[in-house]
């Protein structure tokens, strides 16, 4: 959220500026006063009112009828401190256990995951079923079983070599945080409730998965023929291109990569051409993203094609629509 603040603050000085030099008393009364404290006063207020729609949008998801935001409601915008809480804690236990009962889907399972890790709360999350409820329904994600046995690294393995796709969900996370902050009754502007859903969701903990990768590292130079090595070259093909983000799709290029070099494959090469393809092309996507945020209708159309299809997608379609042309950047 500091990108957005300092963007205001600039937006302030030049307002504050004009407003001043203009004014009764033109140049002479603009030199007398300190045009920068002003603007410093007026974003730190405004940081404060953002604070509070940030506050209004959380007990807005917490409020609804939808599981999934309700999840995502309980996510901290940080870590919890090293104090116990206990009425906080029972309190959140509570209402885990209530989404748990009334029916969970993937991403409601992933979010409720990032809620506990983020309070150092798993064990307790683990007691309360989630593991059983992630089993039926989700349980070939790694991406949450990295979250959940990110402290359980025999557990971690074992579900690596069941895994078969990376989801983080970061569509539905934004797309709440979206709906959320455009309930505020706040007084921010529109262009501030369009562009910190994507800022909330990249601070919120993402899982950690440097285990992961040296397990594969180790796996690929010791035995390369093994369960767990095959298990990482198909989780590394499948995010690089069916990974809903381009945060996944990244890292599935990065892992890939890096086992071919370990294995010292012949497929290197063509590994980082396809890489360096796929850099081209998002790249010249994201050119139909500037100044959408400016235009709320325009982001709410975006951010429909981003529930439907994967990030890369969505920005392919809306750069189709805005007669970029990519072709010659593959």
């Amino acid at each position: 959220m500091k990108a957005v603040f300092n963007q205001h603050r600039v937006l302030f000085r030049f307002l504050l500026t004009g407003i001043l030099i203009t004014g009764s008393g033109g140049i002479a009364r603009a030199a007398a006063l300190d045009v920068n404290a002003i603007a410093e006063v007026v974003v730190e207020e405004y940081g404060r009112v953002v604070d509070r729609s940030v506050d209004e949008a959380r007990e807005w998801m917490s409020n609804q009828d939808n599981p999934q935001l309700q999840a995502l409601a309980l996510i901290p915008q940080r870590y919890a401190g090293s104090d116990i809480d206990f009425e906080a804690e029972r309190r959140f236990l509570h209402a885990l256990n209530r989404i748990l009962v009334a029916g969970s889907d993937a991403a409601t399972l992933h979010f409720l995951a990032l809620a506990c890790e983020s309070r150092f709360l798993m064990p307790q999350c683990i007691e309360s079923g989630m593991v059983d409820v992630l089993i039926r329904i989700d349980p070939y994600n790694i991406a949450t079983w990295s979250i959940v046995y990110q402290d359980q690294p025999g557990a971690l393995l074992e579900a690596l070599e069941q895994a078969r796709y990376f989801d983080t969900f970061f569509p539905e996370a934004v797309n709440g945080w979206f709906q959320a902050l455009h309930a505020s009754t706040q007084p921010i502007t529109d262009y501030t409730r369009t562009v910190m859903p994507v800022g909330i969701v990249l601070a919120i903990a993402t899982p950690a998965l440097s285990p992961l990768f040296d397990a594969c590292g180790s796996a690929a130079s010791t035995n390369p023929s093994s369960n767990l090595a095959q298990a990482c070259r198909r989780m590394a093909d499948s995010m690089s291109k069916e990974g809903r983000s381009l945060m996944a799709r990244n890292l599935g290029y990065g892992l890939a990569h890096r086992l071919a070099e370990i294995e010292q494959s012949e497929e290197i090469d063509a590994l980082e051409h396809e890489r360096q393809a796929f850099r081209s092309r998002y790249i010249c996507f994201s050119k139909a993203l500037t100044g959408l945020e400016n235009d709320p209708s325009e982001f709410s159309a975006y951010m429909e094609r981003l529930l439907n299809y994967s990030e890369l997608e969505a920005m392919q379609i809306t750069a189709i629509q805005q007669g970029i042309d990519c072709s010659t950047d593959d």
